[in-house]
């Protein structure tokens, strides 16, 4: 996750972060998550979290779907209180 997240970062900083979209667990949100476009990727804090140009941080935990173009790179199902979690990337 860290790896993709650096690869991003970079990306954006390229002028190709729109082809990057972020799923993040979003508590304040309605719906419970909500989407982040990879241009909006600025860099990492100093604790490591996401720092998004907007000045918002992301914690990485947060992050739990990343596609490139439509097609899913990093995939990690989400699990209720006992619930086992299962972690996938493609």
């Amino acid at each position: 996750m860290w790896n993709l997240m650096r690869r991003i970062v970079w990306e954006a900083r390229q002028g190709r972060g729109d082809e990057y979209t972020l799923y993040i667990v979003d508590r304040v949100s309605p719906a419970g998550s909500r989407l982040v476009p990879g241009d909006m990727v600025a860099g990492f804090t100093e604790t490591g979290g996401l720092m998004l140009r907007d000045g918002s941080v992301i914690p990485l935990h947060r992050v739990y779907r990343v596609e490139r173009k439509g097609t899913v790179i990093f995939d990690r199902e989400l699990g209720g209180e006992g619930e086992e979690r299962s972690y996938r990337q493609e």
